[in-house]
């Protein structure tokens, strides 16, 4: 049975809040279990061959089925790639997304998992809920749009669709 990991809560939810490995979160919540996961052989290949240490921060619910669905896979891609530049830190949020140090507020989580991708103690790009393609090509192309550009891939998305929106609002001019 699943043990409260913060023992100052007062919820009635086994829930884990704070940093935990892996074999506590998965000997704890079965729900996180690895599963075998059709990885994308190209995406798996580009992160096996990643040459620069990365620190992930994993923000994760026990309570969440996109966490459920999503650290799983996180888990089967780390150990498919085997790779000792990626390391990473689990946390896990309570209901309203906290954690007993604070690490979820600093880092502006609003929403679980959150996949936070660091190189040289610098944010490089996150994956907030579910990936956009699936979680191991959108880690790779976090890390090789950083490679290339020194920018996050979030802010150049951003610029973009700030220039696109001014692009179309002159058009009405």
């Amino acid at each position: 049975m699943p043990i409260m990991a913060d023992a100052q809560s007062d919820l009635p939810e086994e829930l884990l809040r704070g940093v935990a490995s892996r074999d506590s979160l998965v000997s704890n919540w079965p729900d996180f279990l690895p599963d075998f996961y059709d990885l994308s052989p190209d995406a798996l290949a580009g992160l096996q061959e990643w040459q620069k240490p990365v620190e992930i921060t994993v923000f994760l619910g026990t309570w969440c089925s996109d966490s459920q669905r999503e650290v799983p896979r996180f888990f089967e891609i780390i150990d498919q790639v085997g790779n000792p530049n990626f390391s990473y830190t689990l946390v896990g949020l309570d209901r309203s997304k906290r954690d007993q140090a604070g690490e979820a507020e600093k880092a502006g989580i609003e929403r679980v998992p959150t996949f936070i991708f660091n190189q040289d103690s610098k944010e490089i790009g996150r994956i907030v809920e579910m990936p956009e393609k699936t979680l191991e090509d959108d880690w790779l192309a976090i890390l090789t749009h950083y490679a290339k550009t020194g920018r996050p891939l979030a802010v150049d998305r951003a610029l973009k669709e700030i220039f696109l929106q001014m692009a179309l609002g002159a058009a009405y001019w």
